[in-house]
This record gives structure tokens, C-alpha cells and sequence, in this order.
């Protein structure tokens, strides 16, 4: 979604996806990713930082963002494990399955 310019509307799937798998380095990757592209530098320093102590490969992410801000979009995303990409898909899926279920309870109520 940070891809397609909706940061915005991605970040609280993220937000989700972390609190139910924290260990998944990749979750804290995108959510830097959408704070960056959201203008939200500090705290896509933290989330950097965080994914590259999940995952030592993932280094190269936190170094570009420490050298200054670039657009999101101009970074390639990572390929992830396999059991990394299914735990997050999970938790995105979830995400999802519980904001779709919000909007319906506001739409009917």
C-alpha cells in the first residue's frame, strides 16, 4: 500500500500486524517505510532500527535513512523469508479481516 501512495491507510494495518507478530522484522521495515513517506522521519528511524535488529539484513535500510530522507518509494523492498512473509501476511490478513469488520459495524450502527 506505501507503494501505491497510501501510507496513510496502511499504517494502522501495520500497527495491527506488529502487535500481533512483534518478532517479524519486515512489519517494523514497511511501517518505516510508510512513517518515512508520511514525513514522519523519527519514527521511521526507530522502526528501522528495530528491523535491523530483528534482522542484521536488513541493515542497509536503517544506514540510507540515517544518511538523510529519500522518498519510500525509491528504496527496493526486501525479499523475506518465506515463514517471515507468511507470519506477516498472517497478521496483515487478520488486520484486515478486523478493520473490514469496524466498518461494517459503523455502517450498519
Amino acid at each position: 500500500m506505501v507503494q501505491l501512495g497510501k501510507a496513510a491507510e496502511a499504517l494502522p494495518l501495520l500497527e495491527t500486524a506488529i502487535r500481533a507478530e512483534p518478532g517479524i522484522a519486515l512489519g517494523y521495515l514497511y511501517r518505516a517505510q510508510a512513517y518515512e513517506a508520511l514525513g514522519r522521519r523519527e519514527e521511521a528511524l526507530a522502526d528501522y532500527k528495530r528491523a535491523a535488529a530483528l534482522d542484521p539484513a536488513l541493515r542497509s535500510f536503517y544506514e540510507e535513512a540515517l544518511a538523510g530522507p529519500t522518498q519510500a518509494a525509491q528504496r527496493s523492498w526486501p525479499k523475506p523469508p518465506a515463514a517471515q512473509a507468511l507470519g506477516l501476511l498472517f497478521a496483515l490478513g487478520a488486520a484486515l479481516v478486523l478493520w473490514g469488520l469496524w466498518r461494517a459495524a459503523r455502517f450498519i450502527g
